[in-house]
């Protein structure tokens, strides 16, 4: 993608599977190094595959959008659901760029697009959790995400914190990314 060529976002297919997984075991390799690398290393593509194969026939309620390349190859995802999680209507489970195309504006038009549907199916507020650590906090806290909560989990005996974001109008998020 060019810097003047919109991102392209569509909705995920099975037939997407072994691309999403692609994505989610590249990500989880490069921008999760607060768990320890066994945890890092055992997610391996197959896996992932298998089961996002059949991801949007177990879970038709969730919105799952991916960002792709000229190809029409997946170079992003995005996996969201309007349910109730630290007082908000909707969440943002997961958003992956591969590494060689971040800063390209396909996580923003991830991001737009899951928040734009998430508000059509009635979520009013919307937030996502995100390592305390990520460098990607800043654009979270750019774009008008207030942090509101901390989640910890124990890996193998060490705290792993990740802050909970919490944007009040889906509607004015989505606005916020398009601007």
């Amino acid at each position: 993608m060019t810097a003047d060529a919109p991102a392209r976002v569509r909705p995920a297919t099975p037939t997407d599977a072994a691309g999403l997984a692609q994505v989610q075991v590249t990500s989880s390799r490069t921008t999760a190094p607060l768990y320890p690398p066994k945890y890092r290393e055992a997610l391996t593509v197959d896996q992932c595959a298998d089961r996002w194969r059949t991801w949007t026939v177990e879970h038709p309620d969730d919105v799952l959008l991916l960002s792709t390349n000229e190809t029409d190859a997946p170079v992003g995802y995005v996996l969201a659901r309007c349910e109730a999680w630290h007082e908000m209507d909707g969440r943002v489970e997961a958003l992956h760029v591969l590494p060689e195309h971040r800063l390209q504006g396909h996580g923003r038009a991830l991001l737009h697009a899951a928040t734009t549907e998430l508000w059509a199916r009635g979520c009013g507020s919307v937030g996502l959790a995100v390592h305390e650590d990520d460098p990607v906090r800043a654009w979270f806290d750019l774009i008008g995400g207030v942090p509101v909560a901390e989640e910890v989990d124990d890996v193998d005996g060490r705290p792993v914190r990740r802050v909970v974001y919490r944007w009040e109008a889906a509607a004015e998020l989505a606005r916020r990314l398009v601007a």
